[in-house]
């Protein structure tokens, strides 16, 4: 595991601003990738910013009216 590719469930909650519980549901849902190390969990920092990347799109699109693609 390299040293910087994965984040700690809390500091991806400080990072995209959001709690704790809403990164551990993500997880559980796969939305983002994690490895268990230890009996710790840790996310991936890529997963982490595509996510992000995502969820920036998206709500440019609510503002813009078009967030439906029907």
């Amino acid at each position: 595991m390299a040293e910087f590719d994965w984040v700690t469930p809390a500091e991806a909650a400080r990072v995209c601003r959001v709690s704790r519980q809403r990164i551990s549901e993500l997880v559980r849902l796969g939305v983002l990738s994690s490895v268990r190390q230890g009996g710790r969990v840790f996310v991936s920092r890529r997963s982490l910013e595509c996510w992000m990347l995502y969820r920036r799109e998206c709500k440019r699109r609510e503002r813009k009216g078009g967030g439906s693609t029907k």
